[in-house]
């Protein structure tokens, strides 16, 4: 299988960082010449692919964690497609493709998709407000994020 490399670039709260993305048949690479880091696919926890309306449509703990509040800036972006996988030791990493629409994103990664196990495969349904309402209420309780992120989080969902 041939390797293809892409530009994307890696978001980390509200910064981004512009790299390359290698995916081969054995995993993917991010980065450059002097500094690679290489994952294989079935070594993932969780991989979730994005577009535009996806990402319009929803914020996910996912995001919320690896983003903070600015998940609720970021999701207004248009024109970009997102992959979010969770490595092996639990850490989620970021993935912006511009100007790739949600079908262009899926038709570079279907050829991958066997290779990674089929539990860490996530395409989700938007979620309804009580269920996000839920979701942050949890990670709140269990104190991943603070009151004002879960107030910021509610008021966006319910739209006030």
């Amino acid at each position: 299988m041939a390797k293809n490399i892409y530009t994307v670039a890696i978001v980390k709260g509200k910064k981004k960082s512009t790299t390359n993305i290698q995916l081969d048949s054995d995993g993917f690479t991010l980065g450059t010449f002097r500094t690679k880091e290489t994952h294989r696919w079935d070594s993932l926890k969780g991989l979730e692919l994005d577009g535009p309306d996806n990402v319009n449509s929803r914020i996910t703990a996912t995001r919320l964690l690896t983003l903070g509040v600015f998940a609720l800036a970021a999701k207004k972006k248009t024109g970009e497609s997102y992959a979010f996988f969770t490595l092996s030791d639990g850490s989620p990493v970021v993935i912006e493709f511009p100007k790739t629409s949600h079908a262009q994103l899926k038709a570079i990664f279907t050829p991958y998709m066997s290779k990674i196990a089929a539990q860490a495969l996530e395409e989700k349904p938007a979620q309804s407000s009580a269920e996000q309402l839920k979701e942050f209420a949890s990670l709140l309780e269990q104190g991943l994020i603070t009151q004002e992120d879960y107030d910021a989080a509610k008021k966006h969902i319910l739209g006030l």
